[in-house]
């Protein structure tokens, strides 16, 4: 009731249903351990009322085994990740980049990339953005452009700078990719950040969102970078792990928390990415960004 700002909370109401947001559930969690109760933040999307928590004190367990995660082989991916080293990073085959397609071109780190794609290099830039009836793609785009940049690029619409109304969710909608001339890659930053959802969403954009983009790379022969998140590696650990096998550019699992959906989401796109690529189906990186620092994923053709 408290974290709700609600005198009375009954056994079998439900934590949202009351008001409650992803950013509560952080408060819920840590006045929980305050109280010595093991919840972590995924125990409260699914198990949403004070009576199911108290239930799942009683079984001792708050984390079921995720068979997604644990039953793949990843024994297939490493000679993947052996080969994303420094010297291999260094003394690799440079690949040109011609004009290229964008996804979450409005983001935060969509835009950066759009002005630092404008300012250095000569190609043209497809960005495929969900369209919005309250205001124009194009319009919405100048404008955040101009708030990074400090700097017009309204010129260079129709003439560098393209607009693909699309969703990276819609199959449908990624068939124009295929018409485009003198595409060479897919830069993919179109994702759902928010760490926890009670539906499928997240999933939606992160995973399915990814996996359709890789289809049509697979089928017109892109070359696809991922942009992902430190966040993978940097999930707490399950169980009792090696100090020496510290998480690097070339690990994917060693069997840390994925329970948080945002990196749960990015974990399986990553793995997706990497699965086609052993399979020799695609030319991919893979970029995990951070504050303050990006590992680069370069992958052997």
């Amino acid at each position: 009731g408290a974290i709700l700002q609600l005198e009375d909370v009954g056994s079998d109401e439900s934590f949202f249903d009351l008001g409650g947001t992803s950013l509560l559930v952080t408060r819920v969690v840590i006045m929980a351990q305050k109280l010595g109760y093991k919840i972590n933040f995924s125990d409260v999307f699914i198990n949403r009322t004070p009576r199911e928590l108290a239930a799942l004190q009683k079984t001792g367990a708050t984390e079921t085994v995720d068979e997604e995660i644990s039953g793949y082989d990843y024994a297939k991916l490493e000679p993947i990740l052996s080969a994303n080293n420094l010297d291999n990073f260094r003394n690799g085959e440079r690949q040109p980049l011609g004009d290229i397609v964008l996804t979450g071109a409005n983001g935060y780190l969509g835009i950066h990339i759009l002005h630092e794609f404008i300012e250095n290099r000569a190609g043209k830039i497809y960005c495929l953005l969900r369209g919005k009836k309250d205001l124009p793609a194009e319009t919405r785009l100048k404008a955040q452009l101009f708030y990074f940049s400090d700097k017009n690029y309204a010129e260079l619409f129709g003439k560098r700078i393209f607009i693909l109304e699309g969703d990276v969710t819609r199959p449908d909608t990624l068939e124009q990719i295929k018409s485009l001339p003198e595409i060479s890659a897919v830069i993919n930053c179109a994702a759902l950040v928010k760490h926890f959802s009670a539906g499928d969403e997240i999933e939606a954009v992160n995973v399915e969102g990814v996996r359709n983009l890789v289809e049509i790379c697979k089928a017109f022969n892109l070359r696809f970078i991922q942009i992902s998140t430190m966040s993978t590696i940097r999930s707490g650990i399950k169980g009792e792990v090696d100090e020496s096998a510290a998480p690097t550019e070339r690990t994917l699992y060693f069997r840390q928390s994925l329970t948080n959906k945002y990196v749960h989401s990015k974990f399986l796109a990553e793995r997706l990415v990497l699965d086609a690529v052993a399979r020799g189906e695609l030319n991919a990186k893979i970029m995990r960004v951070g504050t303050g620092a990006v590992f680069r994923r370069r992958i052997p053709d």
